[in-house]
């Protein structure tokens, strides 16, 4: 691990150990699946900087910093990308859901689905990771 990135993750550890400190529960990313609709609803979705995001052959492809290796994430259509497009770090998986069932006609239900199954794959091949922290569980 480059030194940049070592340091990116301490503070970000230190930050999670902070909150956990104050009473705020932390996840880790591997049961961010575990999470209900609401608490994912609140989420706001962030490419992990650093990994490149590419148009090849009607596919969205990713690369990550330091890998010549191009992921083939989803294929290049309309609810791929609404969706996608609002993991920028600014927009919760809700609103986003939102994007997604106006651009498709689609209720809510249906978008908020897929949506979060989106966000968790990317999750899981490492291209997007929560941008906030959140309180989760019974409130």
């Amino acid at each position: 691990m480059e030194r940049r990135r070592f340091f990116e993750v301490l503070a970000r550890e230190a930050v999670a150990f902070v909150d956990e400190l104050r009473g705020i529960p932390q996840l880790p990313l591997a049961d961010l699946w575990r999470l209900s609709d609401d608490d994912l609803a609140r989420i706001i979705a962030q490419v992990i900087p650093g990994v490149e995001i590419m148009v090849e052959d009607r596919h969205i492809g990713a690369r990550r910093q330091g890998s010549a290796e191009t992921i083939v994430l989803f294929d290049d259509e309309l609810a791929n990308t609404v969706a996608f497009n609002g993991f920028n770090g600014r927009t919760t998986i809700g609103e986003v859901a939102r994007q997604v069932a106006s651009a498709m006609s689609w209720d809510h239900e249906q978008a908020f689905l897929y949506t979060k199954e989106l966000f968790l794959r990317l999750v899981e091949r490492r291209v997007c990771v929560p941008a906030n922290t959140i309180e989760y569980g019974p409130r």
